[in-house]
């Protein structure tokens, strides 16, 4: 049962700091990690039958939530799409520190 009560602290902490950050609350977000870490915690209790603490719990989540991202990143070619947005947006600023550098030489 401490495995809901410390994932929502979790989901509360990532929820402050999504909003914080972000002036957005998601709650497919919030939800996500409490359900994510019992599941972990059920699977390795139930169906493996290892005895796993809380924070391992935590921490699997996390791991398997940045393994996901990344993969996500990886096939959405994230890097290239925003880094050409980026060039293109701060095209005029961009050019203008270039002219400076190459002034310097």
């Amino acid at each position: 049962m401490y495995i809901i009560f410390y994932c929502s602290i979790t989901s509360f902490l990532g929820l402050i700091r999504d909003y914080s950050k972000h002036k957005h609350i998601s709650p497919t977000k919030f939800a996500r990690t409490p359900i994510l870490c019992y599941m972990i915690h059920f699977f390795m209790k139930y169906l493996y039958g290892y005895n796993i603490s809380i924070i391992y719990a935590l921490l699997y989540e996390r791991w398997f939530m940045l393994i996901l991202k990344t993969v996500i990143s990886i096939y959405n070619n994230d890097y290239v799409r925003k880094h050409e947005k980026y060039k293109e947006k701060y095209k005029n600023l961009y050019n203008k520190k270039m002219d400076e550098m190459i002034q310097l030489v």
